[in-house]
């Protein structure tokens, strides 16, 4: 193991995956999409997807 820290940002400012440390991962957000559902909503945040629903009161 390497005493030396791994760098996260570079010298430009810029995270590994080329955003700059202000910017969020691109975000998608869907609500209505399971139509036998009281409430549903589908999310993509990076390359994390989600599929929530809500059944009953």
């Amino acid at each position: 193991m390497s005493d030396k820290p791994e760098k996260f940002i570079d010298e430009n400012g810029l995270r590994l995956d080329g955003r700059r440390v202000d910017e969020i991962r691109p975000m998608t957000v869907e609500m209505g999409v399971l139509s036998r559902a009281d409430g549903s909503c589908y999310l993509e945040w990076g390359n994390n997807k989600v599929l929530a629903a809500v059944y009953g009161p």
